[in-house]
């Protein structure tokens, strides 16, 4: 978290277990310093209650461990990289709309 805080941070892969702070406070901080970041949550322990509250606290997608399929990790990390992008696109382009 403070390596977040002292670099630009555009996707965080993160696992919901950690040894000094869970996976969801991890979140609310991560938005906290930047809102934009994409949190792509990790976890080899889920419930429905669990992977709501993820998606509640900002992440934007949800894997489960083991990984049977390292394309779908690869397909998420390009459908954030790809959100990216187009808020890129809309903030440049907001730049350009001039309003009377």
């Amino acid at each position: 978290l403070n390596w977040v805080k002292r670099n630009k941070v555009h996707i965080v892969l993160t696992d919901i277990v950690m040894p000094q702070m869970d996976g969801i406070t991890f979140i609310e901080e991560l938005k906290r310093i930047d809102g934009q970041v994409q949190v792509i949550m990790m976890t080899g322990h889920t419930s429905f209650q669990k992977a709501l509250t993820c998606f509640e606290r900002g992440a934007n997608d949800y894997l489960l461990k083991p990984f049977e399929d390292h394309q779908q990790v690869l397909e998420i990390v390009g459908h954030s990289i790809a959100k990216l992008e187009r808020w890129k696109d809309v903030i440049y382009a907001s730049k350009k709309i001039v309003f009377s």
